[in-house]
């Protein structure tokens, strides 16, 4: 199996990513995964309009992003900081969400903390509210290839609620024992720290949508 994974990481996790990506260089060498990486000042390797980048990139800038002659994804603005985890099944049926056969682009959380934990190669990591780490693509077959996870749903986020709606609407998820979600179960013992750096919008026991940035990336009246 031959596969390659783009990292576009932005320029203050520079230094944290390339850390990540040398721990888990067995891993990927046993794959055969060639990985990429890019940060808003350089290319690592020349990658052309082959990659694939965040409709609404958070960290990089996009002048920048288009300089390096960057693509852009057409509508595969899927938004997770990792600790969302697909299944087998949801895998068979999630291609009604994504276009261009990409399957997911996240945020990689606290890859700095990784070497703390004994964690499996791209699992979400503990201690999340640590900051942003990078932004992570790959394709729908590399994603299975690479998983196979079993986690307790616990302790969702905006983000994470967003996507499970968008999900839902496109029709190839629904919350039962035949298409299965998992979300990591999150060490909270840095709670008060991340509510100020991160809240989260909440109606009541609900994660709060941005309706209007999720009608611009699904058109007008997917919210609905």
């Amino acid at each position: 199996m031959n596969m390659t994974i783009v990292v576009a990481a932005y320029r203050l996790a520079e230094q944290a990513m390339r850390q990540f990506l040398e721990w888990n260089q067995t891993v990927f060498e046993k794959n055969n995964v060639q990985v990429l990486m890019v940060t808003d000042r350089e290319v690592d390797l020349p990658y052309g309009n082959c990659l694939v980048y965040p409709k609404q990139p958070r960290h990089l800038s996009l002048p920048r992003v288009n300089n390096y002659g960057i693509k852009r994804a057409e509508g595969i603005v899927i938004k997770s900081d990792l600790d969302i985890i697909f299944s087998d099944q949801i895998l068979n049926h999630i291609s009604n969400v994504v276009r261009d056969s990409y399957v997911f682009i996240g945020i990689c959380a606290n890859i700095d903390s990784l070497a703390e934990m004994d964690a499996k190669p791209w699992h979400s990591f503990k201690k999340r509210f640590w900051g942003w780490g990078a932004c992570v693509a790959m394709t729908r077959h590399d994603w299975g290839a690479l998983h196979g996870y079993n986690e307790e749903i616990w302790g969702w986020g905006d983000d994470d609620h967003e996507l499970v709606a968008r999900l839902k609407y496109q029709s190839c998820l629904s919350l039962n024992s035949f298409y299965p979600l998992f979300h990591m179960n999150h060490d909270q013992r840095k709670s008060s720290e991340a509510d100020a750096f991160f809240p989260i919008r909440k109606q009541e026991n609900a994660a709060y949508i941005d309706e209007a940035w999720y009608e611009e990336a699904w058109g007008e009246g997917a919210y609905d």
